[in-house]
């Protein structure tokens, strides 16, 4: 079971609305597509949900108004991606130019790198894609009157291969 990666976010809980808190943070900052953000209180306090209209009516709403607090804990979780993170919320007046400030190594989302692989492997299954319909080709010039018996058999021929 591998942990999750943690960083902290330094913010003003009274003016952070959870629409900034989606937009600018979890998704700019954080890389997320599609997060779903809890607060780490207890109740499973849900500030921002994927599934659309099911959290809109929070957007507005400061953090504050969440009981997010210097110390709290917020579990960002993008199941597109298989990514998860948690945010440790620190309550600062004193920013000036920014509207927050990112504390720790930002992780980078583990799709990043499954897409390069995932990209390599369709390479690889559609040149042995490409090598078993060639394996076929015969069976499809077979004449007319054997076409119903040529596709069974290439159904039968489909029937093991394995593309991971």
């Amino acid at each position: 079971c591998s942990e999750r990666p943690e960083v902290c976010v330094k913010l003003n809980v009274e003016t952070t609305t959870v629409k900034t808190l989606e937009d600018r943070i979890f998704k700019e900052r954080f890389g997320m597509v599609a997060p779903d953000v809890e607060v780490e209180d207890g109740r499973g306090t849900i500030l921002i949900s994927s599934e659309e209209g099911e959290t809109e009516e929070n957007w507005p709403r400061p953090l504050s108004d969440f009981g997010v607090c210097t110390g709290t804990r917020l579990k960002g979780d993008d199941f597109l991606q298989s990514y998860q993170l948690v945010v440790n919320v620190f309550h600062t007046d004193e920013l000036r130019d920014v509207d927050f400030l990112v504390e720790g190594d930002i992780p980078v989302p583990a799709k990043t790198q499954e897409s390069t692989d995932a990209g390599k492997d369709i390479a690889q299954s559609s040149s042995r894609k490409r090598a078993a319909s060639d394996d076929l080709a015969p069976t499809a010039k077979r004449s007319r009157k054997n076409s119903q018996s040529a596709a069974v058999a290439m159904v039968d021929e489909d029937d093991d291969l394995v593309v991971l």
